[in-house]
């Protein structure tokens, strides 16, 4: 009896929050202190126990009004609705309940903010998993610390919006011959021996991340053409990014990689890979290439503050400059050349078009024949239009703090399904 009367509560109050606009509704923030023992909420009877506080507010009812301006949110895209939610932590008090009920193409919404202290393990099925809130108020940390906190094996996940934390093994894994087309995206990454691993594992993408304090950032074995893209990679003990064993024609493009020992780390054999329009700063080694990796592209990178910005060895054979001219403009002249990278500790004189008149030599065989004499930064369009500035990321982030969604789901259909249900 009490489901249902909380049920017709629940409803009756979505609907009258979507219906009566509240003042002050669009400004509302969700704080860092919605944190709660997710494990413990295993139905919408125990919602009303929860404490949320948002501004100078703490009810159940203000967290119905926020789950009300999300809806408008949503109301306003005009995507399909899925066809399958698996909502979390009602009617499945877990992550990993909602994907072992899942089926592939199916959506698991975490549609609480708070800590969900457990082992995701991903097999077989291709879902999306994603916090509604955003990475700021959803974290995911390890119950188990010698496992991951994710372990995909399969097509096409995507994991989105966490915090991810606590594991002395991986905090996402891809691994498995055929586990590809998979993303990860605009989650917060820390606290793990590995940041994010991938394990033969092709065609996937790591984009707009925040991955920092592991001992290791993204460590790439086996793996190919996977695409690193508009992260942020920051003092991670080892490296922020390691590239090994044959891991070819990935792209890594746009990040930033500081305070890492390594920022980049390639060793025994990868090829064929881009390394663009980085910014790798304050490193102990900017980029170090070891153990016949060669055939690289490397260019139109910030090499700033680094101990030492590069280091290969004699059996490393790299390009460092674009494999094409470039068009951009410099110092509002437009000018069309092939490009190389931004060395700090560059001592040569400039031409007109901001390339250094003599190369920049990183060792015998392996030479900048076009370095830059400005910060990438300082050469228009040479990164292209399709450049989403790394720097905004927390930016970005912050965002999520507040009610932004970005999905395509209807939330007050889901709600209503998901108290159809009980």
């Amino acid at each position: 009896m009490k489901t249902k009367i909380v049920g017709i509560l629940v409803t009756t109050l979505l609907i009258a929050a979507t219906v009566l606009p509240v003042a002050g509704m669009e400004n509302l923030s969700i704080k860092n202190n919605l944190d709660f023992d997710a494990k413990n909420i295993s139905n919408i009877n125990e919602i009303d126990q929860l404490k949320v506080s948002n501004g100078n507010r703490n009810s159940f009812f203000s967290d119905v009004m926020l789950v009300s301006h999300a809806s408008t949110k949503f109301n306003q895209l005009q995507q399909p609705f899925p066809s399958t939610i698996r909502g979390v932590p009602f009617p499945y008090p877990t992550i990993q309940e909602a994907v072992d009920a899942s089926s592939s193409g199916d959506i698991v919404l975490v549609l609480l903010p708070g800590t969900y202290v457990e082992n995701v393990f991903v097999f077989d099925v291709s879902v999306t998993i994603m916090s509604l809130w955003g990475s700021a108020s959803t974290t995911v940390q390890a119950l188990d610390p010698n496992g991951a906190v994710f372990y995909i094996m399969a097509d096409n996940v995507k994991i989105k919006g966490f915090t991810i934390t606590g594991s002395d093994a991986e905090g996402i894994v891809i691994d498995g011959t055929g586990s590809s087309n998979n993303e990860i995206i605009k989650n917060v990454i820390f606290g793990n021996e590995h940041g994010i691993r991938l394990s033969s594992s092709d065609k996937s993408q790591i984009k707009n991340n925040k991955i920092f304090e592991n001992t290791r950032g993204i460590f790439i074995l086996w793996s190919s053409e996977n695409k690193i893209i508009n992260n942020e990679i920051s003092e991670n003990t080892n490296y922020g990014i390691y590239l090994t064993r044959l891991s070819n024609n990935n792209q890594i493009k746009n990040n930033i990689l500081s305070n890492n020992f390594y920022g980049i780390h390639i060793f025994s054999e990868p090829s064929n890979n881009q390394i663009a329009c980085n910014d790798i700063s304050n490193n102990q080694y900017g980029i170090n290439i070891r153990e016949y990796s060669s055939d690289n592209k490397i260019y139109l990178n910030d090499f700033i503050g680094n101990s030492v910005n590069a280091y290969t060895d004699e059996t490393c054979l790299n390009n460092w400059n674009s494999p094409n001219p470039i068009n951009y403009f410099y110092q509002w002249k437009y000018f069309t050349s092939n490009m190389g990278n931004y060395w700090d500790d560059y001592t040569g004189t400039s031409g007109s078009n901001g390339i250094g008149t003599t190369p920049y030599v990183i060792e015998i065989s392996n030479i900048d024949n076009y370095p830059l004499v400005d910060p990438v930064k300082n050469y228009i369009g040479a990164c292209s239009l399709d450049k989403i500035i790394s720097k905004n990321l927390k930016d970005s982030m912050q965002k999520d703090n507040n009610i932004q969604i970005e999905s395509h789901l209807n939330l007050f259909p889901i709600l209503q399904r998901l108290l159809m249900r009980l």
